[in-house]
Parts: C-alpha cells; structure tokens; sequence
C-alpha cells in the first residue's frame, strides 16, 4: 500500500458512500485548483463537511 493508493481508496469510498459533496472530497485531499499557494492557504471551503468527514 501506498499512500497515493489509500489516498486513491479514500477518495473512492467516500464518493460511493454519496454522504459527501464531491468537491469538498477533493479539497480535502487537496485536489481542487491549480494555483498552488491559493491552495496552501485557503483552507475554509467546505470545512464544516470536511470535519465530519475526517471524524
């Protein structure tokens, strides 16, 4: 296992599991938009989802 293949089947399981927004799936495995330091640096979208989903 590696950790792009757990990060590959996390990604899977919680999309199939249709309990969280897509796009805050990828924000928190920090997927979302091409500019790098925006990324680094803006946290907050969908936090409140992004909580319950690592809990």
């Amino acid at each position: 296992m590696t950790s792009h293949g757990f990060r590959a089947s996390a990604n899977s399981l919680l999309n199939e599991s249709a309990k969280w927004n897509p796009d805050a799936i990828d924000v928190e495995q920090s997927r979302m938009g091409a500019d790098e330091v925006r990324r680094a640096y803006h946290r907050a979208h969908y936090w409140e989802e992004r909580v319950r989903m690592q809990q």
